[in-house]
């Protein structure tokens, strides 16, 4: 089923295998994705073929600097009856009541709108006034977001970012990419379309049997060891003490075995290894770890990849 909607995918985005692996794996987990690259990448792109792909609710919001809470959760509005005459408070429902939610340029928007989203990601149920209500199942937000560099962008809460399983960097492509792109646009028939390939409820059947993949104990004790070297890196040998601010939160544990599993059900394999935890690792510690001022250029993959290659690897028992 996965390879299919690979497949389906790739008849409208070239390229952009990591991308688009992540999204899959990630409805899969019922968790989220952040999308961080330059615009004309095919972000956008890709979350709109993938959820042609997949049967179920897509709802879109473009982050502006002007976009207010209410235009993402839905607000309480006073109605009057014109019959009657009588006013009541009627609750319109926002777009994120889907299953599928884009956040196209979400760092545009202010950090009290971004903030909106949080309880909708940890918890899948907004508030809205006085009335909490939840949100349909499977919920997932795909936010693509523009380099931290580029003017009138705001940093994401280092709470939010925690709520997103992977945080994946779209790069351009290359050039036998570019081409196939200026081809498949040429052509007169215009651009292709995904078609629908699956269900929400397929999708959380694979779930299901993602998480009876069997995970031995020395993996996760590995998967533990790399969570300690991001706060200890020196109990480990690493260099990286006056490098590394803060270290990735327990949450980034769940999800690194979360991903190892489904990462080696998708790899035709009943039991987990090292290399799926290594597989992941760096799409969920990247936006996990803070860098001090003494990092000198240093990059977060930098790091992951340096605590990689000084945490002891568990052999097969």
């Amino acid at each position: 089923m996965v390879k299919k909607i690979r497949a389906e995918i790739a008849k409208v985005i070239v390229g952009q295998k990591e991308m688009i692996d992540s999204i899959i794996t990630a409805m899969i987990a019922s968790e989220h994705v952040l999308l961080e690259g330059v615009p004309g990448v095919a972000k956008t792109q890709t979350v709109k073929a993938f959820s042609d792909a997949v049967e179920g609710g897509f709802q879109r919001v473009q982050g502006t600097p002007d976009k207010l809470p209410s235009d993402l959760l839905g607000a309480e509005i006073l109605q009057e009856d014109p019959a009657t005459g009588q006013k009541a408070v009627k609750l319109e429902k926002g777009p994120v009541f889907t299953n599928i939610l884009l956040v196209d340029e979400i760092n545009r928007m202010m950090p009290k709108t971004q903030a909106a989203l949080l309880e909708a990601m940890a918890e899948g149920r907004v508030t809205i006034g006085r009335s909490t209500l939840d949100l349909p199942k499977p919920f997932m937000v795909l936010a693509t977001q523009n380099p931290i560099e580029q003017e009138g962008v705001y940093r994401l809460p280092e709470a939010q970012q925690d709520r997103f399983m992977y945080k994946v960097l779209v790069p351009r492509p290359a050039i036998d990419e570019l081409k196939a792109i200026m081809e498949r646009f040429s052509k007169k028939d215009g651009q292709p379309k995904a078609g629908k390939i699956t269900s929400l409820d397929e999708m959380v059947e694979i779930r299901k049997v993602a998480e009876q993949v069997y995970v031995d104990d020395s993996i996760k004790d590995y998967i533990a060891d790399i969570i300690e070297a991001t706060h200890d890196p020196l109990k480990y040998g690493i260099a990286a003490q006056e490098q590394i601010e803060s270290g990735a939160s327990p949450r980034a544990a769940i999800f690194l075995l979360k991903a190892a599993r489904i990462n080696a059900l998708l790899d035709g394999r009943a039991w987990v290894g090292p290399q799926d935890v290594r597989a992941v690792a760096a799409r969920i510690l990247r936006h996990r770890l803070t860098l001090s001022y003494t990092a000198n250029g240093l990059s977060t993959d930098q790091v992951v990849e340096s605590i990689l290659s000084k945490v002891a690897v568990p052999t097969p028992r």
